[in-house]
């Protein structure tokens, strides 16, 4: 493999640790990603460590059943932190030898996740999405969905500047 975590700046060795228990620490890895954490090790790059990988690793690990609610919360907020690092990414920069092999009741619904980044990662990203990064990332350090809501913009564009998973924009414009 690479260079070590430890090996990672402080910052983003928190953000690796998030990244491994993503469910248990989501609200402040949400916060990190919104602030602009990187979600690869920026010293090593995916090599190091990858967010792509550690959020697919964790899911594939977790077999579930088709009762079990905690496997449906999982996917959930891993939904939500692969949507916000893809939303603050230029260029998708998923980690080489990226194949996943999920198993129980949502296998299908990770190897689409994991079809759609694939899909993302094959073409040069849109216009209106590289727009969006640079105005995500104009905004930042700080979580950038309170900086969207002040814009004096439509409410429409304000939805499209925010990761879908910003929280309950809707309810607030």
């Amino acid at each position: 493999m690479g260079p070590t975590p430890a090996s990672a700046q402080a910052h983003e060795s928190l953000t690796h640790i998030c990244l491994k228990s993503f469910k248990l620490h989501f609200p402040l890895l949400r916060f990190l990603l919104e602030s602009g954490a990187a979600y690869n090790c920026s010293l090593h790059g995916a090599s190091c460590w990858s967010g792509f990988h550690i959020i697919f690793e964790r899911l594939c690990s977790h077999p579930g059943c088709t009762e079990d609610e905690s496997h449906a919360d999982l996917l959930r907020k891993a939904e939500t932190v692969l949507d916000l690092m893809v939303t603050n990414s230029q260029k998708l920069q998923l980690p080489e030898n990226f194949d996943i092999h999920p198993v129980g009741s949502l296998a299908e619904k990770i190897q689409a996740l994991h079809f759609s980044l694939r899909q993302l990662e094959s073409y040069p990203p849109p216009l209106k999405h590289l727009c969006r990064v640079s105005i995500r990332l104009y905004l930042q350090p700080w979580p950038v969905d309170v900086k969207v809501k002040a814009l004096p913009l439509p409410d429409r564009l304000k939805w499209y500047l925010l990761s879908e998973h910003s929280g309950s924009m809707e309810d607030d414009i």
